[in-house]
C-alpha cells in the first residue's frame, strides 16, 4: 500500500495523467497474483516496470523538480493539497512532539500572499540591471504557487493573516 500511495502521489505532484489507472491496476492485480500471493515486492516491481507516460513511476529527479517548482496550488485540488500538507505535518512528528490533531476544515493558504507587492517588497539589489530585477520578481511570482509557500489555517485566521506583512502574519500564525 505504501508503494501504491508513493506511486500515486508522485504522479500527482508531477502532473501526470490519471487516465488508464483502471487498466493499470487490473494489470497489477493480474501480474501480482499469478502465483496466488500478492507480495509488496511484486507490486513495486510491476509499478516500476511501467514505461508509458500514462503509467510510469516518476524518478527522483523528476519528482524533486516538480516538488520544488510545480505550481501545485494551481494544479492540485485543495483536498489533495490538504492531504499532502497533513502528511508533511505528520511526518515531522517524533518522540519529542506533543500529540495534536489537525482539524478537518483547515484551508490552504499562501504564506507569502499572491498580492505580495504592497507588504512584501522586493528591493532592488545594488547594481542590478532592470532585466535581472524583473527576473527575480517573476521568480517570486512563480514560487508563490509552490509547496514551500503553502500552509493550512483555520477559515477564521486565514482572512486576518491573509495579506499582512511578514512579521504580522508569522506572529498571528504562531500565536494561533
Amino acid at each position: 500500500l505504501c508503494d501504491i500511495e508513493c506511486f500515486l502521489v508522485r504522479r500527482m505532484i508531477c502532473g501526470l495523467t490519471t487516465q488508464g489507472y483502471n487498466r493499470l491496476f487490473l494489470e497489477l492485480l493480474s501480474a501480482t497474483s499469478t502465483a496466488g500471493d500478492i507480495s509488496p515486492d511484486k507490486v513495486r516491481q510491476h509499478l516500476l516496470s511501467q514505461r508509458a507516460d500514462s503509467n510510469r513511476w516518476p524518478d527522483d529527479d523528476e519528482f524533486l523538480t516538480s516538488w520544488l517548482e510545480a505550481p501545485l496550488y494551481q494544479s492540485i485540488t485543495r483536498p489533495r493539497l490538504r492531504l499532502i500538507l497533513r502528511a508533511l505535518d505528520s511526518g515531522m512528528h517524533d518522540g519529542m512532539t506533543e500529540p495534536y490533531t489537525l482539524k478537518p476544515y483547515l484551508t490552504v493558504e499562501h504564506f507569502m500572499p499572491q498580492t505580495w507587492e504592497p507588504n512584501w517588497p522586493l528591493p532592488a539589489k545594488e547594481g542590478e540591471k532592470p532585466e535581472e530585477y524583473a527576473s527575480r520578481k517573476q521568480r517570486r511570482y512563480h514560487l508563490i504557487q509552490t509547496i514551500g509557500n503553502l500552509t493550512m489555517l483555520t477559515s477564521k485566521l486565514n482572512p486576518v493573516a491573509s495579506n499582512g506583512p511578514f512579521a504580522q502574519k508569522r506572529d498571528l500564525i504562531l500565536k494561533h
